[in-house]
Formats: structure tokens, sequence, C-alpha cells
């Protein structure tokens, strides 16, 4: 970050910069980190928001979700100090963060999409390159969907640590 601050700092700072002016009592969830792409190492705050997967190019190794947050949603409450997270990416892994559109879309029946589903296409992507599971993610949630309309956003980033290509940094 440009202000010299760590994940849980910036989030602190956040959360006190939108408390102070959100007499709406509005919140966010953010997920904020910092990825070394020479080493693995990803620092993190996690504020309330969805958990990140970690997923191992090895097979039969189950995914890794990153459960643990770092403080409440940010913006409503005054005062809080966000925790810094941290956990070291194996060669090959791929990092999978997303809204919550995407466990949340429903189909007609109003089922949601849900972990285990996302846990499905994980399952058929091992291996591929990170394009690869935001296409399959988005077709499986479109499948599920059906008829029905999209009832939030649907965001997907993914990363996976390489870090024999020094070309882009690691990160492809």
């Amino acid at each position: 970050l440009d202000s010299g601050l760590d994940p849980a700092a910036a989030m602190t700072r956040v959360n006190a910069m939108l408390e102070e002016h959100n007499s709406g009592n509005m919140f966010v969830t953010l997920f904020l980190a910092l990825y070394d792409p020479r080493t693995g190492e990803l620092a993190y705050a996690n504020g309330g928001h969805c958990p990140p997967c970690v997923l191992s190019r090895s097979p039969g190794v189950p995914e890794k979700w990153l459960r643990d947050v770092s403080g409440p949603l940010v913006g409503p409450f005054e005062d809080v100090d966000y925790a810094e997270l941290e956990t070291t990416l194996e060669p090959g892994d791929v990092v999978f963060v997303y809204s919550d559109g995407v466990t949340e879309a429903m189909n007609e029946g109003r089922e949601l999409f849900g972990e285990e589903r996302m846990s499905k296409v994980f399952d058929a992507c091992r291996g591929e390159r990170p394009q690869a599971f935001v296409a399959a993610m988005t077709d499986a949630i479109a499948a599920h969907r059906g008829a029905a309309e999209q009832s939030d956003d649907i965001t997907m980033l993914v990363f996976e640590f390489k870090p024999e290509d020094r070309n882009n940094g690691g990160a492809r």
C-alpha cells in the first residue's frame, strides 16, 4: 500500500473513515491482502467478507478455506482494530476470492449455490489455469440459477502462486 500500512492497519483506517460519516449505519465486507509473488506469503485482513479458498494443484489435497476474520463488518462500528492474518502458499496453489453473490446465487426454488457446489467446480478445475476457474464457476452458477434472475453482484478474483515465472511477478 502506498500509505505503508499493512492490511489490518489499512482496514482499521478505512473503518474509521467510513464510520465517521455513516449516519445510515451502512457497512461493507472487505478483504485486503498483500501478496509476495517471490515467497508465496499472503498477509491479509478480512472484515466480514466471504472466506477465500486456497486450492492445491496436488490431487487429494483438500481446499483450504481462509475462514478466520480480522474483525467485524467495515463501517458501522467505531474504534475497531482489525487483526492481521497470514498464510503461505505452496507453488501451484490457486487462490479464489469471491463476493457473496457466488455462494448466494439462487435458483427458481430459492436454493443457494453454496460452498459445496463451489468445491465441485474446484475439483473439476484442479490443475487448470486461473481463468478456467472463473469460466467454470460462471457456467456452474448460470446452470444452477436457471431462469431465476441474478440476485446479487458476482465478483471473482483468482491467482496462482507460480514462483518460477518471473515475467509476470509470480502470479497468473
